[in-house]
């Protein structure tokens, strides 16, 4: 469902139906669906788009707190034209990495034949949400990325790192970020603080029999942040 469609659903009231013609136009849902752009595949210049239109709508200030959170939902692997009505263009989605552009709709079922010889299917959709740390303020589905069932903590460090550099330069506050607690995610947030600067802060214990509290921070491009994890498990 597009973003327009959702958010008039979500504004009216519970009682009464929803008049979508009044709403929406002589065209119809389908042609507001049809001419809105769909979501962002992989980490682009939209995603800052929604992360900023995210903090309008809750008028939540830019440069305030924010969490980022990961995690992956299993997909069916399959390949998929998709038409974007905005760019008028077809794509190819079902792949790892970026969905794949078709030139004309001619050689739309070539390149799906070919792309079923060659190509890598995703088998897992990775979902990046960004969260304001207030009490009623639902998450923002920031950005996915299809990945593949052997993917490695390198390879999702790379796009941990390029998300949050990206929304750091975009003067997003990240001071956290999420991950469970398998060894390949665990591995991910140990690289991808590699990439910030240590920053220690000791805190002076209660009792002065113990040594000093130390918490480990990350410094990345000005933006201090902390890891937070899940128990480690398989």
């Amino acid at each position: 469902m597009s973003h327009a469609v959702w958010d008039t659903h979500l504004e009216t009231p519970p009682i009464g139906p929803i008049n979508y013609p009044q709403k929406f136009g002589p065209m119809g849902v389908r042609h507001v669906i049809s001419t809105t752009p769909r979501f962002p595949i992989g980490i682009t210049d939209e995603t800052f788009v929604y992360g900023k239109q995210y903090l309008e709508d809750y008028k939540y200030p830019l440069g305030a707190p924010l969490s980022l959170a990961v995690d992956d939902t299993k997909l069916f692997p399959a390949l998929r034209p998709l038409y974007d009505g905005v760019k008028k263009l077809w794509y190819i989605v079902g792949t790892t990495g970026d969905h794949i552009a078709v030139p004309n709709p001619q050689g739309l079922h070539e390149t799906l034949d070919k792309l079923e010889a060659t190509a890598e299917l995703a088998t897992k959709l990775r979902l990046w949400v960004l969260q304001i740390p207030l009490p009623g303020v639902p998450p923002l589905a920031v950005a996915i990325s299809p990945i593949g069932s052997k993917v490695k903590g390198p390879q999702l460090a790379e796009r941990q790192i390029r998300l949050m550099e990206g929304l750091v330069s975009h003067g997003f506050r990240i001071t956290s970020s999420g991950g469970d607690g398998t060894s390949v995610e665990r591995d991910c947030q140990r690289r991808t603080a590699a990439a910030s600067k240590l920053k220690e802060v000791h805190i002076k214990h209660p009792d002065t029999g113990y040594p000093d509290i130390v918490v480990q921070l990350w410094d990345l491009d000005g933006n201090i942040w902390f890891v937070i994890q899940d128990a480690k498990h398989g």
